[in-house]
């Protein structure tokens, strides 16, 4: 039998969980949240993949005064870059675009790198503008690579633009037992959370953090969820210093942080 002080104490405790800041916070961030979803109640609309438009998108912000990749993108690229242990020599990157990624991790020349892009155009300006004797641009499709061929798999804002998700990470899992994965959060601002179809036209659909972590638990057993915290500070630090590289932070399944960083590893067969 519970004694009077012991009884006191639940008492106590669960007045905290039930009238403490953070919990009521949480509450009624809920049923507001809950309130608002319901105004968006149609069904999510995938887009249609579009094919590779990597370097004329590029190269049509720059014409218009742009940087030639979005500065975002750069961070994570350079973050990416920054994950890579000296012990990942054999690396495969798949939806290499112009090569940024490549260049980076290839300024270590005991790295060995597979950088394979679809789009012609793109391959050819990476192999142009970013070549390294350590670097080779290519076109080939993951299941032209060995199984365990590779120490680690690369895919930089690749899986939110590709329809059949599920036998891309199959096929990904399949080379590298470990691979570095990242996407945009769809939980980066108040619209895109609530957003019904991905808003930039090149994504098929993009995943929350929560949605993202579990989709990859599905084919790696241990997956870190990392993001590039206040990332326009680290971009405004990247524009005065070029040799500067992102710091990084674990963030949750909850997380609207707006760039998801997975590092995953261990294949689940």
């Amino acid at each position: 039998m519970m004694g009077p002080r012991a009884a006191g104490a639940r008492i106590i405790e669960k007045l905290r969980y039930a009238l403490g800041y953070r919990p009521t916070v949480r509450r009624l961030g809920y049923w507001l949240d809950r309130y608002s979803r319901g105004l968006y109640d149609g069904p999510y609309q995938e887009r249609p993949e579009v094919g590779p438009l990597n370097l004329e998108v590029k190269l049509q912000r720059q014409r218009l005064g742009g940087p030639f990749e979005p500065l975002e993108i750069v961070l994570v690229n350079r973050a990416v870059a920054s994950l890579v242990n000296e012990h990942q020599r054999r690396i495969l990157e798949v939806g290499s675009g112009t090569g940024l990624f490549a260049w980076l991790a290839g300024n270590d020349p005991r790295r060995s790198i597979i950088a394979s892009e679809f789009d012609e155009p793109a391959r050819m300006w990476a192999s142009e503008h970013r070549a390294r004797p350590n670097i080779v641009y290519c076109d080939q499709p993951l299941e032209a690579f060995a199984a365990k061929e590779f120490d680690l798999g690369v895919a930089i804002e690749v899986i939110e633009h590709i329809h059949a998700f599920g036998p891309f990470l199959r096929a990904l899992s399949r080379v590298s037992d470990t691979a570095i994965i990242t996407t945009p959060n769809k939980q980066r601002t108040p619209f895109t959370s609530i957003a019904r179809t991905p808003e930039y036209s090149e994504h098929v659909r993009e995943w929350t953090a929560g949605e993202f972590l579990w989709v990859l638990r599905a084919f790696y057993a241990r997956v870190e969820l990392l993001t590039i915290p206040a990332v326009h500070q680290q971009v405004a630090a990247m524009q005065a210093n070029d040799n500067y590289w992102p710091r990084l932070a674990a963030c949750t399944d909850l997380s609207s942080a707006p760039n998801l960083i997975a590092v995953c590893r261990g294949v689940i067969d």
